[in-house]
């Protein structure tokens, strides 16, 4: 149990922190990848679906398959 509140909230917080902090990374390295594969004409846009069913369909279909 923890002694003081603040610091069980602190503790609590890192995991999500971490993993915000891990997806600002992805997303800041990734970014330029757009640009790159739009560049070649091989950038492929699937619109959000309401599964993930229905999404993997769409992106398959997108790709050729």
């Amino acid at each position: 149990m923890c002694a003081a509140a603040s610091s069980c909230s602190a503790r609590m917080m890192t995991p999500r922190r971490s993993v915000t902090d891990r997806l600002e990374v992805y997303h800041r390295e990734t970014e330029p990848l757009k640009g790159f594969y739009e560049a070649r004409g091989i950038l492929k846009t699937v619109e959000n679906q309401p599964s993930v069913e229905e999404t993997s369909r769409a992106i398959l279909h997108a790709l050729g398959r």
